[in-house]
């Protein structure tokens, strides 16, 4: 959490097409604009990925713009549900070796607790912000396939993990509610476009798995 007053400052949002927004409100105009935004975080068609988004930027949201988040995958819930060791995001990019990640971690280190009151924003700034926002929809992904892949129900819980537990069940109920475009998410050449499209239930199918599988490796013979 920030040392200083609570203000949203910053919005990053990325797209299943690769393009990433960074949005300055306090730039002249922006905040009294932020509302255009409501009927997309609204929309229950489209899953907004997020992480720990419940503690301060689902409340920012509202609080400053009105906007309410509706249909929210939370990539800090799953990684609690999956009982990962380090569920920052810094750590879920490492631990699945996306591209880039060392130079977010770096990023975090330097700019997480900073004032970003403070203008004009730096080139890194802006790039730390892009990050935050980057590799969620790609980190939903994979933490579906660990989820489903994952007998969560064998694993022995205390007092404290049940609030993980209920987590869990939520997830695993809303895995297939997802919207069934969910090969442009993805970018699914055409033979798996055509399987993904076949799928009604709007999970994953083993070809999709099979490639979240390829990335990660590939990803992770990449880091530095």
């Amino acid at each position: 959490s920030s040392i200083y007053a609570q203000a949203t400052c910053l919005v990053q949002l990325s797209t299943d097409q690769g393009r990433d927004y960074v949005i300055d409100t306090l730039a002249p105009g922006v905040w009294d604009s932020m509302s255009l935004l409501a009927p997309i975080f609204a929309d229950r068609t489209i899953v907004k990925v997020g992480h720990s988004v419940a503690g301060m930027d689902v409340p920012s949201l509202h609080r400053d713009f009105g906007i309410f988040v509706v249909n929210c995958f939370d990539t800090y819930e799953a990684a609690k549900a999956l009982r990962m060791k380090k569920v920052s995001l810094a750590a879920l990019c490492k631990h699945y070796g996306l591209q880039s990640s060392k130079e977010y971690e770096d990023l975090k280190a330097e700019y997480q607790n900073t004032d970003w009151r403070r203008r004009p924003l730096t080139e890194d700034m802006l790039k730390y912000g892009r990050y935050d926002a980057h590799f969620l929809i790609k980190l939903r992904l994979l933490l579906i396939r660990d989820l489903t892949r994952t007998r969560l129900w064998d694993i022995s819980t205390t007092d404290e993990e049940e609030e993980a537990r209920n987590v869990a069940k939520a997830l695993a109920a809303t895995l297939c509610s997802v919207p069934n475009d969910e090969n442009e998410e993805l970018n699914l050449g055409e033979s798996q476009r055509d399987s993904s499209a076949s799928n009604d239930d709007g999970c994953l199918t083993p070809n999709e798995v099979s490639m979240l599988d390829a990335d990660a490796d590939e990803g992770s013979t990449s880091k530095p």
